[in-house]
């Protein structure tokens, strides 16, 4: 591929209280209710949410949607207490140490951003070399919901799972039938962003997915172009206790950094990637038991502008089984391996990195045990070998007290870790076997409360500690070597609450964090919340956020401006199972920064439709 080619090319948290109330008096009289989702992240078989001990925020489809997201991990940012996502335009992520898209649970995130461990339908998705997700290389298109643990989930996932866990869960059709869905906008800066997705379920119990996307900007600045493609697949089929599904996607994108705007950057600065993931699953359930077998890759290319070229990958062997008995008392245990690696050479200088990998293999457990229906208790633990530095052992421990029918108190203690990337133990410049992992301790309670059967609420309280963080040696030899010498902590509340009325429904969400000296990308309050309206035959979604002290650097450095930023969706049915959209975004105009240096853009709209052909349940 040419190096320059195409791919193919204070409004206040209280004004959303307030318009809940008025909502929730108007529609008084519906039926209503709020279902307590069933998740499945945060122990690996389907779990009540009420009866985790851990903090879990479930996110549809259709709530990231209603944002005004461009993709998944901002959405997620809008709509999750804790988590922040960095930006720097429109669309468009790139990736790199100071790329946007730095994701943060907490405060932990890491640089490059390997502290959070991203998930799609259980399988680890990060680049094999550095050990960081990319957020452009997640499409809407195949999202049913995503599930957030916010805090460590080691001992259920293993290795980055440090900070936490966001899974990406993939669409499936449930009943007989097929359906088709195209959504397509177009804005201000040539942007031009679209999908369609085919979904379909057959009486002998075959099914499929076929997505395909294509997202291009100029961006708001020069140099700042953005061009993904998107294809995805999936086949599966389901026949008495026996359930099989391959997956298959390919996201090729290509992504330019216009620089801070002091000092300007005069050279191009583009990121040409390919990236690509397979899996095959196997289930078989059973009355009281469930086993799963999961084979998995994924691999990619990277040519950067500075002549860096490199190939990296992930292979792996999941397997679990699950079994239940005596009123809802569950066993898990199972063994995850991967070997994870690559290549890299500098086209330029014409410096060869080598070809690196390491291996890790994991037996865990976990135990669900119901107290009758008073409390449920969960231990995990994951005993994980990697082939530099040995064994480490990562527990997890809480209990979920139902103290009345609505109100529920819990408690959690974890430890998390993250094992050194190939970057540290081989790259720049090679550590080898003296690093070790990072680790965190998490301490939290929180409380439930079902208030009506359309309205919850919850809150938790949490302190981590953090200590061998992989940070490079203060002294010389030049370039200075990694050692496992930092540490933090971090504390704070967050506060999440949801509502459904009707066709009225909604989140707010808040988190006040003391994130100590862990400060860059993160914001220590964010207060944010959604609201979806019914307005004539359409609906409204507003998509509200207030950011206050954000820092572009660790240590309370580059301190940026607070914020309030205000997104409206309009949407209108105009023909059968077709609508007419408007997104129109930061309707305040507000200025503002995600990373120093990084202009967000003022007002802009984009103008769409949306079409559903058939039922996508």
């Amino acid at each position: 591929m040419p190096r320059y080619a195409p791919i193919s090319r204070r409004c206040t948290g209280i004004t959303l209280l307030a318009l809940s109330g008025f909502c929730a008096r108007m529609a008084a009289a519906d039926t209503t209710y709020v279902m307590d989702p069933l998740v499945v992240t945060a122990t690996r078989v389907e779990t009540e949410r009420r009866n985790l001990p851990g903090s879990v925020t479930v996110i549809q489809r259709a709530d990231l949607l209603a944002t005004g997201a461009t993709g998944v991990l901002d959405g997620i940012a809008a709509s999750t207490p804790g988590v922040f996502v960095t930006q720097r335009g429109p669309a468009g992520f790139g990736l790199g140490s100071g790329a946007a898209g730095k994701l943060t649970i907490r405060g932990i995130g890491g640089n490059p951003n390997s502290q959070v461990l991203v998930l799609v339908d259980g399988r680890p998705d990060f680049t094999g070399l550095f050990g960081h997700p990319l957020p452009d290389a997640y499409a809407l298109s195949e999202v049913s919901r995503v599930e957030v643990v916010r805090g460590p989930s080691s001992a259920v996932y293993g290795t980055n799972a440090m900070g936490g866990v966001i899974n990406i869960v993939t669409h499936r059709k449930r009943t007989v039938g097929n359906s088709l869905a195209l959504r397509a906008e177009a804005g201000p800066w040539n942007t031009y962003d679209g999908e369609i997705t085919a979904l379909g379920k057959f009486a002998s119990g075959l099914d499929y997915r076929i997505t395909t996307g294509y997202t291009t900007t100029d961006g708001h600045r020069k140099k700042a172009d953005f061009e993904r493609s998107h294809f995805g697949a999936a086949l599966g089929y389901a026949s008495g206790p026996w359930d099989f599904r391959g997956q298959l996607t390919t996201t090729p994108f290509e992504t330019h950094d216009p620089g801070p705007v002091s000092p300007a950057i005069t050279n191009d600065r583009w990121i040409d990637v390919v990236r690509n993931s397979a899996s095959v699953t196997g289930t078989y359930r059973k009355d009281a038991f469930s086993s799963t077998l999961m084979v998995h890759r994924s691999w990619g290319t990277h040519k950067f502008y500075d002549g860096w070229h490199s190939n990296d990958y992930i292979n792996g062997v999941i397997t679990q089984s699950s079994y239940s008995f005596l009123q809802r008392f569950v066993v898990t245990a199972g063994a995850d391996a991967k070997q994870y690696g690559g290549d890299a050479v500098n086209d330029t200088t014409g410096y060869d990195y080598g070809t690196h990998h390491v291996t890790e293999i994991a037996p865990f457990a976990t135990i669900q045990a119901p107290i009758g229906n008073l409390a449920n208790l969960t231990a995990s633990a994951r005993a994980q070998h990697h082939d530099r530095y040995g064994w480490f052992l990562a527990p997890e421990a809480g209990a979920a007290v139902h103290v009345l029918p609505r109100l529920t108190v819990r408690t959690n203690v974890s430890r998390g870790f993250r094992s050194p990337d190939l970057r540290a133990l081989f790259l720049f410049p090679a550590s080898r076997d003296t690093l070790k992992p990072e680790k965190t301790f998490n301490v939290e309670a929180g409380a439930s409360w079902r208030a009506t059967d359309w309205l919850t609420s919850d809150v938790t309280v949490f302190r981590t500690k953090a200590s061998a963080i992989i940070e490079n040696a203060p002294a010389p030899p030049f370039p200075p070597p990694f050692v496992n010498r930092g540490e933090f902590s971090t504390k704070g509340v967050e506060l999440e609450t949801r509502w459904w009325i009707s066709r009225i429904h909604g989140r707010l969400s808040a988190s006040l964090q003391d994130l100590g000296n862990q400060t860059a990308g993160s914001a220590e309050t964010v207060v944010g919340g959604t609201v979806v309206l019914p307005a004539a035959r359409g609906r409204i979604a507003l998509d509200y956020q207030w950011v206050h002290n954000l820092y572009g650097a660790d240590r309370h450095q580059k301190r940026l401006g607070d914020y309030t930023v205000l997104n409206a969706t309009l949407a209108y049915p105009v023909w059968r199972g077709i609508e007419a959209q408007i997104v129109m975004r930061n309707l305040l105009d507000t200025k503002y920064e995600t990373m120093p240096g990084y202009p967000m853009p003022g007002f802009h709209a984009l103008v769409g439709v949306n079409a559903q052909i058939g039922s996508a349940e």
